[in-house]
């Protein structure tokens, strides 16, 4: 352990090495700092402050991180102090050499650089500290910015993926008429999972189903029969005001497998996929014999790029066309950007619509087609 008195004489030694107290002395080594300008920063020296920048800037590689750009321009800045320096330590030798060549030309060339040398070994002994500071500190401050570097890489090659989307799809009724709709499809499949199976000795099977569709507070229901046979059958409807109809049923194969039952009207003699039940009226039928209208037919040119703009963003889960969300879990990468750019599309053609095409195509000075558009950026 120390003892007093040895912490008393190094405090005493210590008031005895804190540099000159005269006003003189400290005048005079007031600037050894800067003697060899060594510890002042290349980017304060006017004369190389561009260059400094123009390499801070290519080693960020333009980034926008604040971290990595000062880690590129404080490792720019060792670079070009450890510059200054050898080009000091190779001024200083040839100024002796020269100087030596002029007061004692008995010597040769090379014995003028090895005398030099040895008249300015200490000064070189402090140039070299210098450059091996800087050096460690460049070569320091490049490692811990290849390492943001790569980390930045490995961030942005990993595919930022959403929640997936839900499969089935809510389907909004298309038409201005007050409708509800019976999915034939649909109905058929849950007569063959779910419905009680009527035994028939000769015939095809036949099934039973009490149906429910439409929201809770429009639910509409109906008794119905179906009796399929291979890709044919037949499809009795008994509606809440016990009206009784018979349609036919037809099932029409994929071309990978599978496929999808329809129906044929019995008043447009058309095979449909929906048949819909008018709430004034007590019969289905499709939409051809109702004549029914499509609510887009009554909107605006913009409203309805608005709207299907809507739709399109529902299927990826964005809810602002200016920021899209990353791709939805389980879908298509492919799929995801033909959306983002068919949203980008509609967004486009909307103000188009909005601004109107006539004062467009006076602007540009010809007619413009669905591709021009597609083009423009109206922001």
């Amino acid at each position: 352990m120390t003892s007093a008195a040895k912490i008393a004489a190094n405090r005493r030694n210590a008031q005895r090495s804190t540099g000159p107290r005269s006003a003189p002395g400290k005048a005079r080594t007031r600037y050894n700092a800067l003697h060899y300008r060594f510890s002042v920063p290349a980017r304060y020296d006017p004369k190389t402050d561009a260059e400094v920048q123009g390499l801070a800037v290519h080693l960020s590689a333009d980034t926008l991180e604040p971290c990595e750009q000062d880690l590129a321009m404080r490792a720019a800045e060792a670079q070009f102090d450890l510059f200054r320096m050898q080009r000091a330590k190779v001024d200083l030798i040839n100024g002796i050499a020269k100087h030596l060549k002029y007061t004692d030309a008995s010597l040769g060339e090379g014995d003028h650089l090895a005398l030099a040398f040895m008249r300015k070994s200490k000064m070189l002994a402090a140039f070299d500290r210098y450059e091996r500071r800087a050096a460690s500190r460049r070569n320091r401050l490049l490692r811990k910015l290849r390492m943001l570097q790569e980390l930045h890489r490995r961030r942005a090659a990993v595919e930022r993926v959403g929640p997936p989307r839900p499969r089935e799809h809510l389907r909004e009724m298309p038409f201005v008429e007050d409708v509800v709709r019976l999915e034939i499809h649909r109905a058929v499949k849950a007569a063959i999972e779910t419905g009680v199976k009527m035994t028939s000795p000769s015939g095809p099977p036949a099934f039973r189903v009490h149906w429910k569709w439409g929201p809770p507070k429009r639910q509409s229901s109906c008794i119905y029969v179906a009796e399929l046979n291979a890709d044919h059958g037949f499809l009795v409807l008994v509606n809440q005001q016990g009206t009784v109809q018979t349609f036919a049923l037809s099932r029409i194969r994929g071309a990978v497998g599978g496929g999808q039952w329809l129906v044929r009207c019995p008043e447009s003699g058309k095979m449909v996929k929906d048949l819909y039940l008018h709430t004034q009226q007590k019969h289905f039928r499709s939409r051809h014999a109702l004549q029914l209208q499509y609510r887009t037919t009554t909107f605006s040119a913009s409203y309805r790029h608005w709207e299907r703009c809507e739709k399109l963003m529902g299927r990826i889960g964005a809810t602002d066309f200016h920021i899209l969300p990353p791709r939805p879990k389980y879908m298509r990468r492919a799929t995801y950007h033909r959306l983002c750019d068919e949203i980008t599309t509609e967004r486009i053609l909307m103000f188009s619509a909005h601004l109107g095409a006539d004062r467009l195509e006076s602007i540009v000075g010809f007619k413009l087609t669905r591709a021009d558009l597609a083009s423009l950026d109206p922001e």
